[in-house]
């Protein structure tokens, strides 16, 4: 069996337990023994699916994986790291690979949005032009959001709690986009639902958890 073709298959595998993995970890008890067994799981899964989907997308160029796999994997390792971090507003020190996730994240964004720009003005590829654009945005975003927290350091006791909220669940909303899209794709039902049924559900329910340890943490 050729080389790619193997770590095709293992890049679906993995997806799948990421995303079988990603709910376990959001509908136990936070902090409790199941949510973190899962939660590792799929931190490990979503690891290898990164890095088989930047080998798979360079070698095939197939952009909408390239640019999806740095969405979703900085939400997903930022998300775990924050909960090594927690004591930054207590003084404690980022690692240099926390310094380094955040701005090559904010790198590939901007690489992305200036292919999309470039694709755009010269008349190439409309909607990968626009795609790279949407997918530069919120990529930028996500490694400045990471950046500043070192940069700025937090007030709120409890911003741990909420950012590992916001990166785990928009990892999860990426990557359920990313596996939507590609089966849309091979069963030719290339339907715009696939790309915003993720996030019309997922960012409802991120919206409710954030509320929600808002007012527990306020009782506290």
């Amino acid at each position: 069996m050729e080389p790619l073709k193997v770590i095709a298959i293992s890049h679906v595998i993995a997806g799948v337990i990421s995303l079988i993995t990603g709910p376990m970890a959001m509908t136990t008890k936070k902090g409790g023994q199941a949510h973190r067994k899962a939660g590792k799981v799929y931190f490990y899964a979503m690891t290898y699916v990164f890095i088989t989907a930047v080998v798979l997308s360079s070698f095939k160029f197939i952009p909408f994986l390239f640019m999806i796999s740095f969405l979703s994997y900085y939400g997903c390792f930022s998300g775990v790291r924050i909960l090594k971090l927690k004591k930054l507003h207590k003084d404690q020190k980022p690692k240099t690979y926390d310094w380094f996730a955040g701005a090559f994240t904010m790198l590939a964004g901007l690489s992305f949005g200036g292919y999309g720009i470039y694709l755009l003005t010269t008349g190439q590829e409309a909607v990968l032009g626009w795609l790279s654009v949407f997918f530069g945005v919120f990529t930028i975003n996500a490694g400045v959001g990471g950046l500043k927290l070192f940069i700025k350091r937090p007030t709120n006791a409890f911003y741990w709690y909420i950012y590992h909220i916001d990166g785990m669940m928009g990892s999860y909303i990426a990557a359920a986009t990313a596996f939507a899209v590609t089966m849309g794709r091979m069963t030719e039902f290339n339907h715009w639902i696939l790309w915003v049924g993720p996030a019309m559900l997922g960012v409802p329910l991120i919206s409710y958890w954030k509320r929600l340890y808002r007012k527990k943490f306020a009782i506290a």
